[in-house]
């Protein structure tokens, strides 16, 4: 009996080097793409840098990630992966590819079996991203025009060492800010696979297609970002592409345009370290005979100019965490902590400046933390022990019982004890809470000078029985 499954099997595993599996499996079509734009990455590195790689790509609207690591042992890298592989979809492909240096092939293997996944493809290094300077989204980026070209040509900027002796933690986006002051010859392609003549690629043992598609099929429609035709730019390469970038303020164009932001250069004792290994010679313009003397000032070319567009555009994203708190958040200082309180009673078994210093013990626990007695006109007062530019009051209320304990009050401040100003005055019976995330809230950008504040509920046969009181601020000097 004949097996079918073996035959079919044995004919993808011939057409191997001549076309792309879901091609073949399309009846020679290439079908409708998953994705409209992902990223290669061919990579040993060790690091948590792949997380913030993706996000980042992520952010600026590529949907899917095809890595292929070729570390000795894979688990962790694996592990840094592990949540985008198990999105749904999971917005990463992974292999461990454990052939070192064979990039080519691991290539040829992604376009054999994925390349009809998607329609476009880039292929970066782990110390490469992308940046888009007028354009929020790629999505925002691929004018009409696009459509009908077959590969996009973008140059990267190399990003310096930023005066680090030694590489610091966190992420690449938030540290390293200085750059070259022009764009670099050196370019990564973004393409569309159903233009690429896959026969060629799988036949030229090259990774020239990370930079350029010329060398496979010179008739493909390239341009680059600012729109130019790119069809002469390796001619003699790289003589011609660094006269085509000195004309025209072509370099400056792309930078403000888009390009590929290049860190390759995470400290000055890094450098230090790779002097004798030639690991410098994919920066374009490294004179062979350079010496160990000017190496220094050589890559101090890449530290020129202070461009902070990737470090706002990440940290912009990174600080939105803040809108799930679930406490109202401010970014002034908390003053209120280990000062000296007092109240007018209490109704524990302890001082009433005992009771009082509950308060702003820095636990919320959702029940009154302490308790006047059923008095007149009950108060509870902090001295922050110098003047400060007050901007805002937290009071949290308990939530267990006779929350309406509490619902009208006074706060009070004073420069010197003596001479006191009304800021705010609860009138009205709306409830407020604390735990739960609704405290009462006095908050003011501008700000009000004041030493001690006051907390006062008046009326007769009243009480005050809170949780927690926090007060934010600055100090009078930052002000002045």
């Amino acid at each position: 009996m004949v097996d079918i499954r073996q035959i079919i099997e044995e004919r993808e595993l011939l057409l191997y080097p001549h076309i792309p599996i879901g091609v073949f499996r399309n009846s020679g079509e290439w079908p409708e793409p998953k994705y409209q734009h992902s990223i290669f990455l061919y990579t040993n590195d060790n690091s948590k840098r792949v997380i913030e790689w993706i996000t980042y790509h992520q952010l600026i609207g590529f949907s899917h990630f095809y890595i292929y690591s070729y570390h000795d042992d894979p688990v962790q890298f694996y592990q840094q992966i592990l949540p985008f592989l198990n999105t749904t979809p999971p917005s990463v492909t992974y292999y461990h590819y454990s052939a070192p240096g064979n990039a080519h092939q691991a290539f040829c293997h992604f376009f054999r079996n994925y390349a009809h996944e998607t329609k476009w493809i880039l292929w970066l290094n782990i110390d490469e991203f992308l940046c888009l300077k007028n354009s929020d989204t790629i999505q925002d980026f691929m004018q009409p025009e696009y459509q009908e070209i077959d590969a996009i040509y973008f140059n990267l900027c190399h990003y310096g060492h930023s005066h680090f002796e030694s590489a610091p933690d966190g992420d690449i986006l938030l540290n390293y800010t200085f750059r070259a002051n022009e764009i670099s010859p050196i370019t990564r392609v973004m393409v569309q696979n159903s233009s690429v003549p896959y026969g060629k690629l799988f036949h030229h043992f090259s990774t020239n297609f990370q930079t350029n598609y010329d060398y496979l099929e010179p008739k493909l429609n390239t341009t680059n970002v600012i729109g130019d035709d790119l069809s002469s730019y390796f001619k003699d390469y790289p003589l011609l592409a660094e006269i085509y970038l000195n004309q025209k303020n072509c370099s400056e164009q792309i930078i403000e345009t888009a390009y590929i932001a290049h860190f390759g250069l995470p400290s000055i004792q890094f450098i230090e370290d790779q002097k004798e290994n030639e690991q410098f010679t994919y920066y374009s313009g490294l004179p062979h005979s350079i010496t160990e003397k000017d190496l220094m000032g050589y890559f101090d070319q890449f530290n020129l100019v202070e461009d902070s567009f990737l470090h706002d555009l990440w940290i912009n994203q990174i600080i939105t965490a803040w809108d799930y708190s679930v406490f109202p958040i401010n970014f002034w200082n908390l003053l209120s902590i280990n000062k000296p309180t007092s109240q007018s009673s209490t109704d524990h078994e302890c001082s009433p400046s005992e009771d009082a210093a509950k308060l702003i013990n820095g636990q919320l626990i959702g029940r009154s933390q302490n308790l006047t007695k059923k008095e007149d006109n009950p108060w509870w007062q902090i001295d922050l022990q110098e003047i400060f530019i007050i901007h805002e009051i937290q009071i949290f209320n308990h939530i267990d019982q006779d929350i309406k304990t509490s619902h009208q009050f006074d706060i009070l401040a004073s420069t010197n004890g003596q001479i006191w100003q009304c800021i705010e005055k609860k009138t009205n019976n709306e409830l407020y809470g604390g735990i739960d995330g609704s405290p009462y809230v006095w908050t003011s950008e501008k700000g009000i000078s004041g030493r001690f504040i006051k907390f006062a509920v008046p009326g007769n046969n009243k009480q005050i029985g809170l949780d927690q009181i926090q007060i934010f601020g600055e100090t009078l000097h930052k002000v002045i």
